[in-house]
């Protein structure tokens, strides 16, 4: 009996997603299964194709790789995650700052007038979780 082509897709689609546990190949970051992607790991406009040649991964990374061969893949890759360490380095140690500017807040007797006292910092970036490590 055959399978509609559709039905075929959406089950082709959902064996690789539970393959690699709904998380991002490249990131780690754990995904839902509407906001997963499939990739292919060598490019069809280079010849990748098949289903073994698919991993799941998350818009963003899925967005920047393009069209790229894995190697080249892996160094833009080791350049993001060094960037992400630098991120939770540099704005990991600022949380601890404002945990202890919080826990020394002034009585209202000492409240500082509007604008005053303030500590001004950058808004939040975002960054790419890394909840799915194995």
């Amino acid at each position: 009996m055959l399978i509609p082509r559709k039905e075929a897709k959406r089950r082709w689609r959902d064996a690789v997603l539970l393959r690699s546990d709904y998380c991002c190949s490249y990131c780690n970051e754990q995904l839902g299964p509407r906001s997963a992607t499939l990739d292919h790991i060598i490019p069809k406009s280079k010849g990748g194709h098949g289903v073994k040649n698919l991993v799941v991964a998350c818009h963003g990374c899925n967005n920047a790789k393009g069209d790229m061969m894995p190697e080249e893949w892996a160094a833009v890759l080791a350049i993001r995650k060094a960037r992400i360490a630098r991120w939770k380095l540099r704005y990991g140690r600022r949380d601890l700052l404002l945990e202890d500017v919080a826990a020394k807040a002034p009585t209202e007797a000492e409240t500082p007038k509007p604008n005053h006292g303030r500590i001004h910092m950058p808004k939040r970036k975002r960054h790419i979780g890394l909840g799915c490590i194995r």
